[in-house]
């Protein structure tokens, strides 16, 4: 199924011929951004303060653009009040929606189960940032 977006509104379906009927849009579908939004990938990740006190768990559907909106204060009421901005941890799913089933499944866990999933990825709990940035396959 094709979307279009106009702004900062919501996707819409439109069949494959780009062909759409909504009242009050007419013209050509020039100025509209078309794309496969269900080929979105989802991530689940990590944030934590420099002692590694607290751990806040995040989902995003672009990890590069969330943690800089973390970093400049504009993440999470949580992560701006306890000082979280160091990326420890995160996980690629191919959907949205598998993300966000992780997520629900992650936020149950105990935070000895979380600090062992930060263990097994990250054992001395440095930030990974500078690995998401290079990293060509995230977004």
């Amino acid at each position: 199924m094709l979307y279009f977006s106009v702004g900062s509104h919501n996707f819409i379906p439109i069949n494959r011929d780009s062909r759409l009927v909504i009242p009050g849009l007419t013209g050509d579908l020039n100025n509209i951004t078309v794309k496969k939004d269900m080929e979105k990938k989802g991530y689940i990740y990590f944030m934590t303060n420099r002692n590694n006190s607290v751990l806040y768990t995040g989902i995003t559907n672009s990890l590069k653009r969330r943690i800089q909106e973390h970093s400049e204060g504009r993440g999470s009421a949580f992560t701006h009040k306890y000082n979280c901005n160091k990326l420890v941890y995160f996980e690629v799913l191919p959907t949205i929606e598998q993300a966000i089933a992780r997520e629900k499944q992650i936020k149950h866990y105990k935070r000895d189960w979380k600090n062992e999933l930060v263990d097994l990825m990250n054992p001395n709990w440095e930030d990974l940032t500078g690995n998401i940035i290079i990293d060509p396959d995230i977004v």
